[in-house]
């Protein structure tokens, strides 16, 4: 019997068997502590046995941590040099006793150790390994940290990705940003997904809250520099007395400092509020109660945020920094140059679109979004890529080896 039909008669007798690994699932670790847990729920529903192994800090526990999900103890999280590597030699021990039952490891991130234990783990008990960058390998990524990030790319980074089997890129922006780094292997495109939010139960929230007395410009998600925030701020300073009907919503985690500075701004520009983060149903209602959402980024790999929002039916407008230009092709938002110049422009048109438009073009995202972003489609995507990768099955279109 040949190596391709032993493989046919596996696959055929058991389900493929897969690890997600990720350094933590604290929400303001922001998307992957959404999709990463979503994406094992997609492939188990896509016939996939998927577990998910995430390192956290002793006694912190997951928000979303589930039957399927396993936690590690994190070590050294209050030394400065260390914290940030995500060391875990629970987790280490627990992959590399796992492999000979493992089908297949899929990691999520870079720059910190799991990364590196599923490489080096994959590597003992050779079976394939699967790397999603989540954006760690954009230029504005790179420009952070940059002499720690090159020795650790020197030390263990760049062999665990060359070696892996594949690359998980969300977006065409992620797959050239793997090529401008001379990685040639195989590259599987598959976006994030996006769970619909219930529109009896989105409308029902905006019944319960009426009509907002000001018209709303919402961003929600993380309060970093790369996201563009400063840039928004001051755009917003400039077109703000133009526009009294509207106001401006800042919501989401920040690192201390930064947080101090944009308050500091932020006292002196009219109808602007930098709120603490929000999640669950009260996430859902601030997307439902803005009339419009804006996404500054310098760089993002997916950028959830923006499928959330026009899933609301809300439009939007983002950056090239983004890979979001679709939202112009199908009609329902802006997509610009980054800077204050370019987002102060934009706010300026969209502002001043009249509110029909806005929701019409609203109503145009949502419909592309559930046809485009489904976790039942992304997940049966991925499970092909697996099944491609272990068993010799079809390649899947989704995926180049050039």
């Amino acid at each position: 019997m040949t190596v391709a039909a032993e493989n046919n008669s596996e696959s055929a007798a058991r389900a493929l068997r897969a690890i997600q690994v990720v350094s933590g699932l604290e929400i303001a670790h922001g998307g992957p502590s959404y999709s990463v847990p979503r994406l094992n729920e997609a492939l188990v529903a896509a016939g996939i046995e998927g577990r998910i192994y995430a390192d956290l800090t002793p006694g912190e526990l997951a928000n979303n941590a589930a039957d399927s999900v396993v936690t590690f103890d994190r070590r050294f999280g209050t030394v400065p040099l260390l914290r940030k590597l995500h060391i875990s030699g629970a987790m280490y021990r627990r992959l590399l006793d796992d492999g000979g039952e493992i089908d297949i490891i899929h990691s999520h991130g870079l720059w910190r150790m799991p990364n590196i234990y599923a490489a080096r783990a994959a590597r003992r008990h050779g079976i394939p390994h699967v790397i999603a960058p989540r954006g760690m390998l954009s230029r504005v990524a790179l420009d952070f940290s940059r002499t720690s990030k090159a020795l650790f790319w020197f030390l263990c980074q760049r062999t665990a990705i060359e070696q892996c089997a594949c690359v998980h890129a969300t977006s065409m922006s992620e797959y050239r940003e793997v090529r401008n780094l001379g990685i040639r292997c195989p590259i599987a495109v598959i976006p994030n997904g996006i769970d619909m939010p219930k529109p009896r139960s989105i409308h029902r929230l905006r019944r319960a809250q009426g009509a907002p007395r000001e018209r709303t410009l919402l961003y929600i998600g993380r309060i970093h520099p790369k996201k563009g925030i400063n840039s928004l701020v001051r755009a917003w300073a400039a077109v703000a007395p133009g526009f009294v009907d509207w106001r401006l919503r800042i919501i989401g985690p920040g690192e201390e400092r930064h947080l101090r500075e944009l308050d500091s701004v932020a006292a002196a520009v009219p109808r602007l509020s930098i709120e603490a983060p929000i999640y669950g149903e009260a996430k859902w209602r601030a997307f439902a109660d803005a009339d419009l959402f804006i996404l500054p980024s310098y760089n993002e790999n997916f950028g959830i945020t923006v499928a959330e929002s026009l899933a609301c039916g809300r439009p939007v407008i983002t950056t090239k920094g983004t890979p979001w230009r679709s939202v112009e092709t199908e009609k329902c938002g802006w997509w610009i140059d980054s800077g204050p110049e370019s987002i102060e422009a934009a706010m300026r048109v969209a502002l001043g679109t009249p509110a029909e438009v806005l929701d019409e073009m609203g109503e145009r995202g949502a419909v592309w979004i559930n046809r485009a972003f489904s976790w039942t489609r992304i997940g049966e995507e991925m499970a092909r890529v697996y099944r491609w990768l272990r068993w010799g099955a079809p390649r899947p279109d989704c995926t180049t080896l050039d």
